[in-house]
């Protein structure tokens, strides 16, 4: 009896471990193998993006060729009023009445190294170092310059003109015209003009012509005044704190 149940135990045995085998079998027939053919998906390609940025001032060329800053070294003329005409650093006002130059108030200063204009117009121009004014045409005008300023006033105009040092301005062409100038500044009065002269610290006054009219006042900053008197040399002297007249 007991070698039948050992048989039949083992008998039971033989089969289940058939059974477990083919199960497996069948398992490993489902299974899914990765050919390969789809592959990894590649990551999108990211979109390049811009940052903005702020693009560099205008430039200009100076006298000698240079490029500088319109924005800063070249200034930027302005003109306010009727008669306008800018172009980056030059504005000119023709039979208007104009505000040129100046600033927009707080800690600016005035333009600098920029050309005003002003034709048949009444003017107000007020600008830094370096600049060029120009009164002409029966202008009536009033120039307030820095230092190193070129000036003229001619053309039968009115002038008022404040320079700084080392300015040179012109007065000719039957102007009536009034300068006060910084030391080592050159005052020029040609033709049928009439010009007074002010030079607190020292100047050069040239009353070239014969049919010019000038009063040199020479302060008293301690700096006596040379001027000619219907000559183009300054072979004068007029004493610091004293009048000298050409008629």
């Amino acid at each position: 009896m007991k070698k039948l149940h050992v048989a039949y135990f083992a008998g039971s045995a033989a089969l289940l471990g058939a059974a477990i085998a083919i199960g497996c079998g069948s398992d490993s027939s489902q299974a899914v193998v990765d050919t390969g053919d789809s592959g990894i998906e590649a990551a999108p390609t990211p979109t390049p993006t811009t940052t903005g940025t702020t693009p560099p001032p205008p430039m200009e060329a100076g006298p000698d060729g240079a490029v500088t800053d319109a924005g800063t070294e070249a200034g930027i003329a302005t003109c306010t009023g009727t008669g306008c005409q800018c172009d980056a650093g030059t504005c000119t006002c023709t039979g208007g009445n104009c505000v040129l130059g100046g600033s927009d108030g707080g800690d600016a200063a005035p333009p600098s190294n920029v050309t005003f204009d002003c034709q048949s117009s009444t003017c107000s121009t007020t600008c830094g170092t370096g600049c060029t004014t120009s009164c002409a045409a029966q202008s009536t005008c009033g120039t307030m310059c820095g230092a190193d300023c070129t000036a003229t006033c001619a053309g039968g105009s009115t002038c008022i003109i404040e320079a700084g040092a080392d300015s040179s301005v012109t007065l000719s062409g039957k102007a009536d015209a009034s300068t006060t100038v910084g030391a080592g500044s050159t005052v020029t009065c040609e033709g049928n003009t009439s010009c007074a002269i002010d030079c607190p610290n020292g100047c050069t006054a040239l009353c070239s012509d014969m049919a010019a009219k000038c009063a040199i006042t020479c302060g008293d900053g301690g700096t006596a005044c040379k001027y000619a008197c219907h000559s183009p040399d300054a072979g004068s002297t007029c004493d610091a704190g004293t009048t000298c007249e050409c008629q």
